[in-house]
């Protein structure tokens, strides 16, 4: 077993070698670091995560298109899991902030916005 010292005098000497070796690592382990951090964040295992796109016919939960990388849609006072969307949908309710009113209102503004030209 390597020396922790050892390990960290040089991590702090070689900050650019340090960097090169995580990102070699987590770049040949991503399938793993994905799977290990959902567990760690949202408490799903890898079958879960699984069961849940098969629940959703591998598609996004909010436009129903298919999804490239599924990501966790998560409550964030709760932690508890809602479902699995794609990207630009996980993005859009984070700008809103998961507020039901801030959305509704913009659904609202859509509905009568005036274009201006």
């Amino acid at each position: 077993m390597e020396n922790p010292d050892w390990w960290r005098k040089w991590a702090a000497d070689n900050p650019e070698k340090r960097a090169a070796s995580a990102l070699r690592w987590r770049v040949k382990n991503a399938d793993t670091m994905t799977e290990r951090m959902r567990r760690l964040r949202y408490g799903i295992t890898p079958q879960q995560f699984s069961d849940i796109i098969e629940s959703q016919d591998g598609l996004c939960d909010i436009c129903a298109e298919p999804m490239d990388k599924p990501v966790v849609d998560h409550d964030h006072a709760t932690k508890k899991v809602r479902g699995l969307l794609c990207q630009p949908c996980n993005r859009g309710l984070g700008a809103f902030r998961d507020e039901p009113d801030s959305l509704r209102a913009a659904v609202e503004y859509l509905g009568r916005a005036q274009y201006v030209s």
